[in-house]
């Protein structure tokens, strides 16, 4: 994917530049953004392809992607470092185990 114009914010020769002014400016531009993603609508849960510009169906129900996305980050979590023990993977399972499921 081609870089966009600009200044990488995340470079902190570039973020102890930043004024306070700059960095309210760039919260609100944030702000608007986010407001604005969230109308946003389809017909249907996918995920959009940059190639084709379309949005295609996702494979399973929104629900069950999300629960195996929050278990394969869980797992990575844990095989990482010893920040996310096997009390918090049984924790994750047992909130999942008691989410309201749907019609």
């Amino acid at each position: 994917m081609p870089r966009m114009r600009g200044l990488q914010i995340a470079d902190n020769k570039i973020l102890s530049s930043l004024t306070w002014g700059d960095r309210q400016g760039i919260a609100r531009a944030l702000a608007n953004m986010l407001a604005e993603v969230q109308t946003l609508t389809w017909e249907y849960a996918g995920k959009y392809d940059s190639i084709t510009g379309n949005v295609h169906p996702m494979e399973q129900n929104y629900r069950e992607w999300i629960v195996k996305r929050v278990r394969e980050i869980l797992l990575i979590a844990h095989h990482t470092n010893s920040n996310t023990p096997a009390s918090d993977l049984k924790w994750a399972e047992s909130i999942i185990a008691n989410t309201i499921v749907g019609p």
